[in-house]
């Protein structure tokens, strides 16, 4: 009685158990191991559901048990779902991954940055010491929770006080809950609602709707996170890890004097036009300015005018290096924004010594002090020849530092001045590895990237132009055109290492602690995912609806019945009358198959069936099962002469009756290419999705080719006619017929590939047709993954394209014009296809737009296509016009075999076996003798988009 409980409050939902608890027990105490189940991997689950399954089969005590703690753990106090097919939105936090951020609409260019400064370890320990701001953020949640309760992410948020330095400790507090749910949230991204509601940009709330220049956002965080740290007295360590400081430099040329100011800075903007690279825009950077003439600089200690010049360099070196290159300015002329997409290269490693206040100065060999000016006092620097600043910082006196540094994150900024998108690519250790690896954060999207490759590196961060493939639909081809690279790196995170090797920054995540009110908030959300998580996963419904099926005899009343309290005893009788061979027969006597055929013609007595009964499939079936229960031997023949037929796979195994007169007459005599209503065209059209219409077609079309050649055609021309996207029915059925291995297997592959007669087209007139015409490339397209996946799977549709040189071309000019399409650049209406989160191309089986969409199908097909068909590069313009004339006469040919009483002469070497795909191109069972799974009770569909 124990095992049920256990199963399903620490093996499968042991969150769920602790979220019901915690509605009681608000100050319940917990970790992620009591929330984790014992069964976490797919397999442990799965068994573990069948497990109950098994435990609950006949046994109605387990049942109600099992029910019992299902229901309250799941729908007592659950809000129910508004939502049609609902699935969780949030995935989990990748293995040895991060977690992103949400992007609310524009708020890219914080995720960019907030993820960067979280990766520096000193900054992220440094805001998550604190436990201040923590206990006042968990008093005010409440609140806010409320006040924003049923708001959109983008619909307008509680207004936050206007005090400054409320503001900076709000800001300092949501950055804690940030750091803390990457630190140690279990879903795939975070939702920073809080951060959106208190962060000021100029003194205004921002709108999330509006993009925002990065570095702006960037200089704004740092400020404000650091008067929030003063404000508890805390180091400012932002300020303290990216701080460092210019010493502005006044050397005189006509005396011996030298001054020198000091200046903080965070960042370093270069300029990027006119370089080339990082190193030649640092010595720009550093180069001066010789002041002289009426410019001329007064000597404060000579009091007179020299001389001088004037320069910037770097004084005091910081723990993390942030760059900033000026890639936007400001048009004056046009009024507005530009951005300089120029190339520009700069190192993952390079030493900053030659621009600092002590490598110029032992460069040019100057023994002379510096005086240090402020703005209230003068004092002389040490002299030496470092020619550096007394009091620059610890660090920099550090005999195991060094002046080098590396390449730990990229800004990068894809897009115009007017609009784009920001990413960032971060360099670090991922958990529990020591090889550092580079990984982008695209907003919610954290995955791995490839930037240790150097044209990797090079193509996504320098900018500048490259040669691309431009499609033109007024000419209809595509040329190469250079055009300018949308993205390229905007803020540069270097890592001061030291003498050793190692990185001054680096540090492990097990070192940082997470203040215990945030860290209830983190464990709050990651509870609630799991237990979203378990209860809206796919293993779980399918386990409840085996759990149905197994005791579906429990239930006295059918629940979905019209009428409730019918027995359902009554309608599995009447529904399995027909099953018996008894009941069979008796129904073939009385003729109704044939009365069934008449009315579903609306050729019967009575009224038209159609306008009363929208869905006839249930008489479909019923025909079906009973004309499979006839002997149609009388009008079967095998494709050779003298041989005898095959056994029909499709038959029933006790067949009752011979086949009736009338059956004959509706089926067989009524049944050609030139009527216009016949029951099998109906049955198409309807496209009935039962199993009874494969099964039908089958049994009337196995040994005799007339029938076959009725079906093709009909399915031909709703091929031709429907609009793509509703295709795949009829390819679908084509494909079973296709595959049905009996001596005509034969002709009827050579009847889809030619046409029969005239007025029906085979499916290489519709890919020429395709070709020529914009607005039926799709119907080509789909045509011809059919035959690949016809080829793949029925060895005998090669053996057709290889005996007819003229059709081998043709198709080999179908393949080589597919490959020409998906060469052409994509048409696209979006002004920046760069974002990693844009949708990807659409289906070509639903897509209902004109043009072919390049999805990863159509480029497996064209691949599948290739290994099929290896062929070297031929003239295929050159021999179209051959191709094409040769094509009439193989349809001539066969039109003239089809109409005499003869059967097609071909090759037809006996049964074939062939096999059944489903839709991800699996391969199904095998029966014996060719016959196919079409005998089994179950769908199986061609592999289409």
């Amino acid at each position: 009685m124990n095992l049920i409980p256990n199963l399903i409050n620490h093996f499968l939902f042991p969150a769920s158990r602790l979220v019901k608890k915690l509605k009681t027990t608000p100050d319940l105490q917990y970790n992620d191991e009591l929330a984790s189940g014992i069964c976490s991997s797919p397999d442990s689950i799965q068994a573990c559901y069948k497990l109950l399954n098994a435990l609950c089969v006949g046994v109605k005590e387990n049942i109600e048990i099992l029910s019992e703690l299902i229901s309250d753990i799941f729908y007592n106090d659950e809000p129910p779902l508004v939502e049609w097919e609902y699935y969780p939105h949030v995935g989990p936090r990748p293995t040895r991954g991060y977690v992103g951020l949400k992007n609310a609409g524009a708020t890219c260019y914080m995720n960019a940055v907030l993820q960067q400064l979280y990766m520096i370890s000193p900054v992220r320990n440094g805001v998550l010491s604190l436990s201040e701001p923590a206990v006042q953020l968990i008093n005010e949640t409440d609140k806010t929770e409320q006040d924003n309760k049923g708001k959109s992410v983008d619909g307008p948020l509680v207004p936050a006080s206007t005090d400054r330095k409320e503001t900076h400790i709000k800001v300092l507090m949501q950055l804690q809950t940030i750091f803390g749910h990457l630190l140690e949230g279990k879903v795939q991204f975070y939702v920073p609602k809080g951060f959106w509601k208190d962060f000021r940009l100029e003194g205004q709330q921002v709108n999330l709707r509006e993009q925002h220049d990065a570095f702006e956002f960037f200089n704004t965080l740092v400020d404000s996170v650091d008067e929030g740290l003063k404000a508890y007295n805390a180091t400012p360590i932002i300020s303290q890890v990216l701080g460092g400081s210019f010493a502005d430099q006044k050397i005189c040329k006509g005396c011996p004097h030298r001054f020198s100011r000091e200046e903080p800075f965070t960042a370093i903007n270069v300029d990027i036009r006119l370089h080339h690279n990082l190193f030649e825009s640092l010595d720009s950077y550093v180069k001066g300015d010789l002041l002289e003439g009426a410019n001329a600089y007064r000597c404060e200690i000579c009091n007179k005018e020299v001389d001088t010049v004037k320069r910037m360099c770097i004084n005091k070196l910081p723990q993390v290096l942030v760059i900033q290159l000026k890639r936007f300015d400001y048009d004056w002329e046009r009024e507005m924004a530009i951005k300089f997409n120029d190339y520009f290269e700069f190192p993952k490693e390079f030493d900053l010594s030659p621009y600092t206040a002590a490598g110029l100065a032992e460069i040019e060999g100057e023994r002379i002090p510096f005086t240090t000016t402020n703005t209230d006092t003068k004092k002389e620097g040490g002299g030496g020849g470092g020619g550096g600043v007394k009091g620059e910082g610890a660090d920099n006196d550090d005999p195991s530092m060094s002046t080098k540094y590396r390449l730990r994150g990229i800004l990068v900024h894809s897009g115009q001045a007017s609009g784009g998108h920001y990413y960032s690519f971060i360099n670090v250790k991922p958990p529990g590895s020591d090889q550092a690896k580079w990984f982008k954060f695209d907003d919610g999207d954290v995955s791995e990237a490839k930037m240790e490759d150097e044209e990797e590196f090079r193509n996504q961060t320098f900018g500048g132009d490259y040669t691309g493939e431009v499609y033109d639909h007024v000419l209809k081809k595509s040329h190469q055109r250079r055009q300018k690279r949308w993205w390229s790196a905007y803020l540069l995170f270097y890592d001061r290492i030291r003498k050793d090797g190692t990185d001054l920054t680096s540090g492990d995540d097990s070192s940082c602690s997470v203040p215990s009110p945030i860290m209830k908030l983190v464990q709050k959300q990651n509870l609630d995912y799991l237990h979203i998580k378990s209860h809206f996963s796919i293993p779980y419904y399918q386990f409840m609806k085996q759990l149905l099926i197994i005791n579906y005899n429990f239930a006295k009343t059918q629940i979905d019945a019209n009428n409730p309290n019918e027995p359902m005893v009554r309608i599995n009788v009447s529904t399995q009358s027909i099953h018996g061979s008894k009941n069979r027969q008796h129904l073939l006597r009385l003729g109704v198959p044939a009365q069934f055929i008449a009315l579903s013609l609306d050729e019967g007595p009575g009224p038209a069936l159609r306008s009363p009964y929208a869905d006839i499939s249930r008489l479909y079936s019923v025909v079906s099962v009973l004309v499979r229960s006839c002997d149609v031997s009388i009008i079967q023949r095998s494709s050779k002469e003298g041989t005898e037929v095959l056994p029909n796979p499709y038959a029933d195994p006790e067949l009752c009756e011979k086949l009736s007169n009338d059956l004959l007459h509706w089926l067989y005599e009524r049944t050609s290419i030139q009527q216009s209503t016949t029951y099998v065209k109906k049955l198409i059209e309807d496209n009935s999705p039962i199993e009874e219409t494969l099964r039908f077609l089958g049994f009337c079309s196995w040994e005799n080719w007339e029938f076959s050649a009725v079906v093709i055609a009909d399915l031909l021309m709703e091929i031709a006619t429907v609009q793509p996207f509703d295709m795949r029915p009829y390819l679908d059925l084509l494909y079973h017929l296709l595959t049905m291995a009996d001596s005509w297997q034969h002709t009827r592959i050579r009847a889809m590939f030619l046409g029969l007669q005239d007025r029906v087209d085979g499916m290489m007139t519709m890919i020429q047709h395709g070709q020529t015409h914009v607005v039926q490339q799709k119907r080509a397209y789909l045509c011809i993954k059919f035959i690949i996946n016809l080829c793949s799977r029925c060895q005998l549709t090669m053996v057709v394209l290889d005996e007819d040189v003229h059709l081998k071309r043709l198709w080999q000019f179908s393949i080589q014009w597919l490959q020409n399409e998906l060469d052409r650049r994509q048409y696209t209406t979006s002004t920046y296809p760069y974002t990693g989160w844009s949708p990807p191309a659409q289906s070509n089986e639903v897509s209902n737009s004109y043009f072919l969409e390049r999805s990863n199908s159509a480029k497996m097909t064209l691949s599948r296509a290739r290994e099929l068909f290896p062929i070297e590069v031929e003239q295929f313009e050159s021999n179209i016009e051959s191709t094409e004339t040769s094509f009439d006469q193989s349809s001539s040919l066969l039109e003239k075999d089809n109409n005499s009483s003869l059967p097609i002469e071909g090759e037809v070497g006996g049964p074939e076996t062939t096999e059944i795909i489903d839709f991800e191109g699996e391969r199904g069972g095998q029966g014996e003798e060719g016959q196919t799974d079409l005998t089994e009770n179950k769908m199986v569909h061609t592999d289409l988009d």
